[in-house]
């Protein structure tokens, strides 16, 4: 990978994990509680025939993350999380995190999982220096709402704020749910998105550079 002093913008699940870290938690969380699980299939069958840059997926996603985890404490939850990052960290995609971990440039994890979980992956993973722009659980006598979902184009919102000049970033995704910031930055890589993802970004942000992580030679950068 080319060193570079610019800025990296890098999404965790299905990018640096071919898996999904709050999927893991709450499938983790439901064997506490089965009873739950029915109810929690129907969510998710709601969430899979939904569009990837609708509203309504991201409302199913924070319904059965409050449905799961209702009833559990902050520090159990906590554990749960930290536990599930540290053990997912073996199905990291090893390469491309050993390309980012060599870069001079500015590393930043944008992505709608959850804080605690997202940087005990990280940190497991080799990962540990980056910035990371999360999603945030709020926990009131046991209830859970999502303090900040970074999901779509609230990925923008984080980015500016935390200072990313957009125009000259990079960003590395695999989901048409992040065609804002697709249209934003300078360049995309496109890792693992499937053709129906593919589609939807070309059509979404024509005037897009994209390009597919790894390359058809083999190559890894721009």
């Amino acid at each position: 990978m080319s060193r570079s002093t610019g800025v990296t913008l890098v999404d965790l699940d299905g990018v640096l994990l071919p898996g999904d870290t709050m999927a893991s938690v709450v499938l983790t969380r439901l064997k506490s509680v089965p009873w739950r699980a029915p109810v929690a299939l129907v969510l998710v069958c709601a969430a899979l025939v939904a569009p990837a840059a609708s509203r309504v997926r991201p409302w199913v996603n924070r319904a059965i993350v409050h449905l799961v985890l209702r009833g559990m404490t902050v520090s159990a939850y906590s554990e749960l999380a930290s536990q599930t990052g540290e053990r997912l960290a073996v199905q990291a995609r090893t390469e491309l995190i050993a390309e980012l971990a060599a870069t001079d440039a500015r590393v930043v994890v944008v992505t709608a999982s959850e804080r605690t979980v997202a940087e005990a992956f990280l940190r497991s993973a080799g990962l540990g220096h980056a910035e990371i722009l999360a999603s945030q659980l709020h926990c009131d006598d046991r209830r859970w709402r999502f303090r900040w979902h970074n999901y779509a184009a609230d990925k923008v919102v984080a980015a500016n704020a935390a200072d990313v000049e957009l125009a000259r970033a990079i960003f590395y995704t695999d989901s048409s749910s992040d065609l804002s910031m697709i249209r934003e930055v300078e360049s995309t890589w496109l890792v693992g998105a499937s053709r129906r993802s593919r589609r939807a970004i070309r059509r979404g942000a024509p005037q897009a550079v994209l390009r597919e992580w790894p390359g058809p030679d083999g190559t890894t950068s721009a």
